[in-house]
């Protein structure tokens, strides 16, 4: 038996997932104060971003039908236990799990309409007005309250999805057991699907690391703290994804790739960039 979570299942799902274009609440003709290069500008950082999650909404909700169509191929809810090391099959967790996939459904449509709203806003006060952060409240992410990581404990055993997705005939990237995937010496890395792993690396992580090299190549860097100036005067340079919302008073706040907020401190950064040294999010 083989545990794998919400968060993983959905990404496989999503791969395969093709949604029209997201014109609908999308405010393009009518940009007032706004001019044409920061419109585009804004909507080619945010599309992506938008069509992801809302793949990622139809996957959900695909899964929650085919969970409650599944009489033929029963398919039983599972928790990862901390305590255990290992997931067991849990009845407990089920009606969550139903309420993380049921939330997640909308995801798109929430992230597409905070995105016009504040596009909208910003008609009247022009482009400096339009590059502020968006603001997203707590449960307009993919999960309920900012909890990634019950998206993290929680799902099924990977045969038994494997099977009811395939009986459905939804489209999928999983198979019945993890791919070993093998490091650049030829030693294996563990099982993950080979599609999620850079998907698995925290983004705030890799943009520090991004930074850090830039730094070597400028030869300025002389103390990891000058990856957290270099960020506070920079970090559009850098933040290509836009994940940064806010920094000030010693705190990052930033915005995951599925639409959750968290902080970073800054007297964090020394030993984040200690483990990142012996597990390089990637190569030069």
């Amino acid at each position: 038996m083989e545990f794998i979570n919400l968060a993983e299942a959905l990404e496989n799902m999503a791969y395969c997932v093709e949604v029209l274009p997201h014109f609908e609440g999308k405010t393009t003709d009518l940009i007032g104060k706004i001019s044409e290069k920061a419109a585009n500008d804004f909507w080619g950082a945010h599309d992506e971003k938008i069509e992801w999650a809302r793949k990622i909404g139809f996957a959900a909700k695909t899964l929650n039908k085919a969970w409650h169509d599944s009489s033929n191929t029963p398919l039983q809810w599972m928790e990862y236990d901390e305590a255990k090391g290992f997931a067991v099959r849990s009845d407990y967790v089920k009606q969550e799990g139903i309420d993380m996939l049921t939330h997640a459904t909308r995801w798109g449509n929430r992230e597409l309409s905070n995105c016009a709203t504040h596009f909208r806003n910003a008609i009247t006060q022009g482009d400096d007005a339009l590059a502020m952060p968006v603001l997203r409240g707590v449960d307009d992410g993919l999960t309920i309250d900012g909890k990634m990581l019950r998206l993290m404990r929680v799902g099924f055993d990977r045969s038994e999805l494997v099977l009811l997705l395939n009986s459905k005939g939804i489209e999928h990237t999983l198979t019945p057991q993890a791919e070993s995937v093998r490091d650049a010496n030829g030693g294996k890395r563990g099982k993950k699907d080979k599609k999620t792993i850079d998907e698995r690396v925290c983004q705030l992580h890799v943009l520090f690391w991004k930074v850090r090299n830039y730094l070597i190549t400028k030869n300025k860097l002389r103390t990891e703290m000058d990856i957290w100036t270099e960020l506070e005067k920079n970090h559009r340079e850098h933040d290509n994804e836009e994940i940064i919302e806010k920094i000030e008073d010693g705190y990052i706040e930033w915005v995951s790739r599925w639409g959750n907020k968290d902080t970073f401190n800054k007297s964090s950064l020394s030993a984040t960039i200690s483990v990142l040294k012996n597990n390089p999010p990637f190569k030069i």
